[in-house]
C-alpha cells in the first residue's frame, strides 16, 4: 500500500488517523507525523454540510461500504477535489475495528468538465438567442406588414427612373398598402411593378419631379399639394428610405381644407363685427402671441398692425404696472384660467385711460386652450365716480366718527352730571328722615295721633326716597361700570348670600339652593345685583302670613334663539363692544338656565314684559315697598354679561324667573412639577 499510487488512510474506529501512505502526504501536503493521531475532519476545511458526515457515518458504521466526492483543503490552504471509498474492516470477532480510506485526487477531471459543462450551456445560450432574434424578426416583419396594411393614410415606395442626365422622369411602384390600391381604383397587379406615367392618364410632372428629388437627394419633403386628376387636396409627407427609392405617405385633406376656408370666411365675419363694436377686441395664439387687433384698437392707440403684432402690445401699457400684467398674463397662460384685471392703455393723445380686460380661453374637444379671445372695455368715468364715492364715504365715516366721538363725551358727561345729583340728593334725606324721627320722639307724649302720624309718613316716604336714589346709583352703576366676564362658581355665589343676607335667612325665609358645581361666564358683582334683587322679590312678593319658600335650580337651556320673547328680556347674542367667550380665553361648554321659583303672588300674563321696564310696578304690588327700579338693573347687568332674563308666572300661583349664561369651567391651578430623586453618579 506504501506504493499505491493512491492517497491511502487507516483510522480506529473513533476516525483516529492511525496510517498514511506517501502518496497521501504529497496529495495533503502534511506530513505522516503531522497526519498520525489526529482526525482528517481537523485537517479539513470544515465548510461541509453537516448531513453529509452523518449520513457517511451512519453508513460505514453500518459495515457499509460509502463511495463519493469530497472537497479538501491542503495544508497551503487550497482547495482539491478528491475521490474517496471508505472501507469498514472487522476484527476476528466480527466488529468493525478500523476503516481504510482510498483517496483519488479528481480536481483536474472535474476542471475540465465543469469547462465543458459551461462551454455546452454558452452554446445552448447562443442557439437559443439566435432562435429568439429570428423570431423577434419575424414577429418584428410581421408586426410591421401588419402595420403597413392597418395605416389609415395610403403609402406606398416606388423607385426613380431617370433620363441620360440623371433627371427623374419616373418612378416605377414596388410596393403600397391596401388604403393606397383603393385610393387608386385600380387592382393590385395593374399598379404594382407599373410606373407612374403608365397608371396615370395625365401625369403631372411637377409631381413627377418633387417625389424624384426626394429619392435621388435623400432630403424629405412634407407639404399639401392639389392632384388636378381627383380634384383633391393631399398631405404629403415623403422620404427617401435607400438610394434611388421614395416613400410616400399622403391622406385626402379636401374636407379639412373645406372646414378651414369655412373657417376663414367666419372669421373674416366675425372681424367685421368685431370692428363695429365700441371695445378694443383681439385675439392671441394658444402662447399669448396675439394675431388680430379690431379696427377700435388701432383707432384708439394709433398704431399699426406691424407694430402690435405678438408681444408689441406692451408699448401701450403704464411701464409701472406692465410686470404685473405680464405676471399674470403669464400665469393664466400657463394654467387656462381666465384672465380679468383693469390696466391704464395709452390712447393716441398719449394720455392714459383705465379698461377693464377680459380674456376668454378657447378649447378644444379636448379641453385643450387653442386661442385666447380678449376685449378692453373703458372704465375711466366709472372708476372716477368709485373714487369720488369712496372719497364721500371716507368724509362721511369721518364726520359720523367725529360726531360720536362729542355724543360719546356729551353722554360721559351726563352720566358723571346725573350720578353727582343723584348721590347728593341722599344727604337732604338723610337729614329729614333724622329730623322727623327726633321730632316724632319729642312730641310722643303731648302731640295728637294724626301729627305722629304724620311723622311717620315723612319717615317712610324718605326711606322710599333713599331706596329709589339707592336702585338709581346701582343702575348707574351697571351701565357706566365695565364688567369683565370671568369664571363664576354660582352655588358658592348664591349660599353666600343666603348666609350673609338677614331678610334671606330662616325663619323669615325657607331658600333651597340646588347648584353643585355649576360655574358661569359672568361678572360676580353684577351677579350679586341679579340675585339680591331676583330673591328680594321673592321673599317679599308673598300673600300676608304665607312663609316664602324658594328653589334655585338649574338645567340645560333650550335650543339657541333669535330674540326676547314674551317674558323675556335681553339678547340671546353677545352685543359689539362688549365682554364676549371668544375674547376672555375661557371654555364655553354651552348655556345653562338657572332658575329661581317662589310660592309668591304671582305675575299676569300681560305684564310679564313690562316688569322689565323703568318704574314698572304692577296693580296688587302697590302694597308692597319696592321702586320698580330692581328688575330693570336685573335686565341691564344680563345684558352686559351677554346673558338673557326671563319669567314664567300666573297671578296667584307664585313665579319662576329665570336668567342664562354661558356655562364655563374654574381655570386648573398650576401643578407643581413633580420632586426627581437626585440622579446617582457612576
Amino acid at each position: 500500500m506504501a506504493a499505491a499510487a493512491n492517497a491511502i488512510v487507516v483510522t480506529d474506529r473513533q476516525g483516529t488517523i492511525e496510517w498514511v501512505n506517501p502518496a497521501f502526504e504529497r496529495l495533503t501536503g502534511y506530513s505522516a507525523a503531522e497526519a498520525l493521531g489526529r482526525n482528517p475532519r481537523v485537517l479539513k476545511s470544515g465548510k461541509h454540510d453537516p448531513p453529509f458526515y452523518k449520513e457517511l457515518w451512519d453508513t460505514i458504521l453500518a459495515g457499509q461500504v460509502w463511495h463519493g466526492e469530497v472537497v479538501n483543503k491542503r495544508k497551503d490552504g487550497r482547495l482539491y477535489t478528491e475521490e474517496m471509498t471508505i472501507t469498514p474492516v472487522p476484527n476476528a470477532d466480527g466488529a468493525i475495528s478500523h476503516f481504510i480510506a482510498i483517496k483519488q485526487d479528481v480536481t483536474a477531471r472535474k476542471e475540465a468538465e465543469a469547462k465543458a459543462l459551461a462551454l455546452s450551456q454558452r452554446r445552448a445560450e447562443d442557439l437559443a438567442a439566435m432562435e429568439r432574434t429570428a423570431q423577434a424578426l419575424r414577429t418584428t416583419e410581421k408586426r410591421y406588414r401588419e402595420l403597413f396594411e392597418s395605416m389609415q393614410e395610403a403609402f406606398f415606395v416606388a423607385e426613380t427612373i431617370t433620363d441620360a442626365s440623371g433627371n427623374p422622369v419616373d418612378w416605377r411602384y414596388l410596393e403600397g398598402n391596401p388604403q393606397f390600391i383603393r385610393y387608386m381604383g385600380l387592382p393590385r397587379e395593374q399598379l404594382i411593378g407599373h410606373t407612374y406615367t403608365q397608371v396615370v392618364p395625365q401625369p403631372d410632372p411637377a409631381w413627377i419631379e418633387r417625389i424624384g428629388n426626394v429619392a435621388l437627394t435623400g432630403r424629405p419633403v412634407s407639404l399639401e399639394m392639389f392632384a388636378p386628376t381627383r380634384g383633391r387636396w393631399l398631405q404629403v409627407k415623403a422620404y427617401c428610405p435607400r438610394p434611388g427609392q421614395a416613400a410616400v405617405l399622403f391622406s385626402d385633406i379636401s374636407d379639412r381644407k373645406q372646414s378651414e376656408a369655412a373657417l376663414r370666411e367666419r372669421e373674416e365675419q366675425f372681424h367685421t363685427l368685431a370692428d363695429s363694436i365700441p371695445n378694443l377686441a383681439w385675439w392671441a395664439n394658444a402662447d399669448g402671441y396675439i394675431t388680430w387687433y379690431n379696427r377700435r384698437w388701432y383707432e384708439y392707440t394709433g398704431t399699426r398692425r406691424e407694430q402690435m403684432r405678438g408681444w408689441g402690445w406692451q408699448s401701450v401699457h403704464d411701464p409701472q404696472l406692465l410686470p404685473a400684467v405680464l405676471e399674470r398674463w403669464r400665469a393664466c397662460i400657463a394654467t387656462g384660467e381666465p384672465f380679468e384685471m383693469e390696466v391704464p392703455l395709452r390712447g393716441a393723445d398719449g394720455r392714459f385711460r383705465w379698461f377693464l380686460t377680459r380674456v376668454t380661453p378657447l378649447r378644444d374637444s379636448g379641453g385643450r386652450v387653442m386661442r385666447w379671445f380678449g376685449t378692453n372695455t373703458d372704465v375711466s368715468e366709472a372708476r372716477e365716480a368709485r373714487e369720488v364715492l369712496t372719497r364721500s364715504k371716507e368724509d362721511l365715516e369721518a364726520l359720523v366718527e367725529e360726531r360720536t366721538a362729542r355724543l360719546r363725551e356729551t353722554l360721559g358727561d351726563l352720566e358723571v352730571f346725573s350720578y353727582s345729583i343723584v348721590h347728593d340728593l341722599r344727604g337732604p334725606l338723610r337729614a329729614m328722615r333724622s329730623f322727623s324721627e327726633l321730632a316724632q320722639e319729642a312730641c310722643a307724649d303731648r302731640a295728637p295721633p294724626e301729627s305722629l302720624d304724620f311723622f311717620r309718613r315723612i319717615r317712610i316716604a324718605s326711606e322710599r326716597m333713599d331706596q329709589l336714589i339707592t336702585d338709581a346709583l346701582n343702575y348707574s352703576k351697571v351701565v357706566r361700570q365695565e364688567l369683565p366676564l370671568m369664571p363664576v362658581d354660582i352655588g358658592k355665589l348664591v349660599r353666600g348670600m343666603v348666609e350673609t343676607y338677614p331678610d334671606l335667612h330662616p325663619p323669615a325665609a325657607h331658600i333651597e339652593v340646588q347648584l353643585d358645581h355649576l360655574v358661569v361666564l359672568g361678572n360676580e358683582s353684577a351677579l350679586t345685583q341679579v340675585f339680591s334683587n331676583l330673591l328680594g322679590n321673592a321673599v317679599k312678593f308673598v300673600p300676608p302670613g304665607v312663609k316664602p319658600r324658594i328653589r334655585v335650580c338649574a338645567e340645560q337651556a333650550p335650543g339657541a334663539r333669535h330674540g326676547p320673547r314674551s317674558g323675556e328680556a335681553g339678547s340671546p347674542r353677545r352685543l359689539p363692544g362688549l365682554d364676549s367667550p371668544q375674547g376672555t380665553g375661557h371654555p364655553v361648554l354651552g348655556q345653562v338656565r338657572i332658575w329661581i321659583e317662589d310660592n309668591g303672588i304671582g305675575i299676569p300674563a300681560h305684564a310679564h314684559e313690562k316688569i322689565f321696564g323703568m318704574f314698572q310696578r304692577m296693580h296688587g304690588q302697590q302694597e308692597y315697598p319696592g321702586t320698580g327700579i330692581g328688575l330693570t338693573i336685573v335686565r341691564k347687568a344680563m345684558e352686559r354679561m351677554g346673558g338673557r332674563v326671563g319669567v314664567e308666572s300666573e297671578l296667584g300661583n307664585g313665579s319662576r324667573f329665570w336668567i342664562e349664561l354661558e356655562r364655563t369651567a374654574l381655570p386648573r391651578a398650576p401643578q407643581r412639577p413633580e420632586r426627581q430623586p437626585p440622579s446617582a453618579a457612576f
